[in-house]
């Protein structure tokens, strides 16, 4: 019997044993993972520093982090040119791209993108450009395009189904200071005639299937 009690003392005393080493590497992982997430923002602001001048134009591929560093961005009155591609950034780092004084081209790819996100872009107020490509803008999202007094570019390239396709070109044509526009394959030979009608000084670029 005390046989079997010593057993029973000696497994839960290496159980707790064994808790206690989970619990210490548990907490040398949380703190490793801290330290990571230090040197990364340390790395974002380092990059955003390195290229405080004569950089106006930017790209950003497939990169983490991206509200903090166009945080970092909105504080620059030299950027004119901003590139953003299957990044992770949300409203907040939308909210410092509106807030870029020189502002006047931008590009997004990837589905992280939305109709909200373009409200917001709107208060780009010097924005000339605007690509849009892979996102989930919806036609009706458009609509807010309205608001860029000097928007002259625009592409769109995304997947739309009927309905979506028409509430766009019910959008942009309304948009009469466009000079340009590329649409993909989205838009049928008919709806590119009707945009053709309602802005004839456009010109329109139709990216179609093969």
């Amino acid at each position: 019997m005390k046989t079997y009690q010593f057993r029973i003392a000696l497994l839960i005393c290496l159980m707790a044993i064994g808790l206690v080493i989970a619990l210490s590497r548990q907490s040398e992982s949380r703190s490793a993972e801290l330290k990571k997430l230090s040197y990364r923002l340390k790395w974002i602001e380092e990059t955003a520093s390195n290229l405080l001048v004569g950089d106006s134009d930017i790209e950003i591929y497939s990169m983490q982090n991206t509200d903090q560093l166009m945080t970092i961005f909105a504080r620059r009155p030299d950027i004119i040119s901003l590139r953003l591609e299957m990044s992770d950034i949300t409203g907040q780092g939308v909210s410092a791209i509106s807030t870029m004084p020189s502002l006047e081209q931008l590009s997004f790819s990837g589905d992280l993108i939305t109709d909200e996100m373009l409200d917001i872009i709107v208060n780009c107020k010097l924005l000339k450009k605007l690509h849009l490509e892979f996102t989930r803008v919806s036609g009706r999202g458009l609509k807010s395009l309205s608001k860029l007094e000097n928007l002259q570019e625009l592409t769109i390239d995304v997947n739309w189904d009927t309905v979506d396709a028409e509430n766009a070109v019910n959008e942009i044509a309304l948009l009469n200071g466009l000079t340009r526009l590329e649409v993909g394959t989205w838009a049928t030979e008919s709806m590119v005639e009707h945009l053709r009608k309602a802005n004839p000084r456009c010109l329109i670029v139709h990216k179609r299937s093969h």
